[in-house]
């Protein structure tokens, strides 16, 4: 997952901050269509691939940095799109949960590039201490949730498992992150 998303953001040329421009480069380089709908809270995005070619359809209602990660994963199902027999898909929730993980590992890869993220999380790192609002900071300069950067920066080893685990557990940074 991790090759296919460094050579996906190279060959896209997505830069440092992909998330802004991925929908863009998606549409006019490689004619992928793609529609925004309210879904209510059924789903979130869906992509397929038919005659008419590539489409990605998004939850309109959803905030802007989740549909930005939903739009990454559903890039992941596109490029892997003939790797996987629908029917034995459907038919392995096994299968189908492994895939999903993929994606969401793709999707965090593709959104937040492990030197950019690791060079805007060194920069505000102070004493061996991040602020609360310097964390909720980066998320918004990669424009993904604060928990899409967290897990990633848990994936780096920049945070462990136990601080990531008691930020999204705590009140204040999730009251902080929700006003900003």
């Amino acid at each position: 997952v991790e090759s296919i998303a460094e050579k996906m953001s190279k060959e896209f040329a997505l830069g440092d901050r992909p998330a802004s421009i991925l929908p863009k480069v998606l549409e006019d380089r490689y004619s992928v269509k793609i529609w925004y709908m309210d879904l209510g809270k059924e789903a979130s995005a869906a992509a397929c691939v038919g005659e008419f070619g590539a489409a990605i359809l998004m939850n309109s209602t959803e905030a802007p940095w989740r549909r930005n990660f939903n739009f990454a994963h559903e890039v992941f199902h596109l490029l892997t799109w003939d790797s996987a027999d629908p029917k034995r898909l459907k038919s392995s929730q096994q299968l189908w949960d492994r895939i999903e993980k993929l994606a969401e590992a793709f999707a965090s890869r593709v959104l937040l590039p492990a030197g950019p993220v690791s060079l805007a999380f060194d920069k505000r790192v102070k004493n061996d201490r991040i602020p609360f609002v310097d964390l909720i900071a980066i998320a918004r300069e990669f424009d993904v949730s604060t928990e899409a950067l967290l897990y990633r920066l848990r994936y780096l080893r920049r945070l462990s498992k136990e601080v990531v685990n008691d930020l999204l557990k705590n009140p204040v940074f999730r009251e902080l992150d929700k006003k900003t």
